[in-house]
């Protein structure tokens, strides 16, 4: 596999979770998970000691904890739950996974969604190029 196939593999694997949240709760927190080089998938959160922290501050509180990652990962992914707003639909929550992988793939994945009566429907899902957290380029 390549490090998209890898990022990808990693992403459906978190989004399982994502979706199984947001059936029973309606929202999650932030977490994530890497891929060790056996291709095994860790998955990991964070225990927030201050119950009033925003969502942001937990994202980057699981950023950095991350960045202290086991050194046989070979990606990483972060899933947050975050609101987006178009012309076309107004405001939307919207899952959005950030990727990155050591072979230089790196991407923000956004998945606004619909949730049904025991089901999730990712629609109008769209990515970019995301910015290298974990995998520092060296010149």
């Amino acid at each position: 596999m390549n490090g998209k196939d890898d990022c990808e593999a990693l992403m459906s694997e978190l989004l399982d979770f994502a979706e199984k949240m947001l059936v029973e709760y309606g929202e999650f927190h932030p977490f994530g998970g890497y891929v060790q080089r056996t291709g095994a998938i860790v998955h990991v959160g964070v225990d927030m000691q201050d119950p009033g922290a925003t969502s942001q501050e937990e994202a980057d509180l699981l950023f950095a904890r991350m960045k202290d990652h086991d050194p046989a990962a070979s990606a990483f992914g972060v899933v947050t739950h975050v609101s987006i707003s178009d012309d076309d639909h107004g405001v939307r929550d919207v899952v959005k996974v950030f990727l990155e992988h050591d072979r230089g793939y790196c991407a923000d994945v956004f998945l606004p969604y619909e949730i049904g009566a025991d089901k999730v429907s990712f629609v109008d899902v769209f990515a970019q190029q995301g910015d290298r957290v974990f995998f520092v380029i060296k010149h």
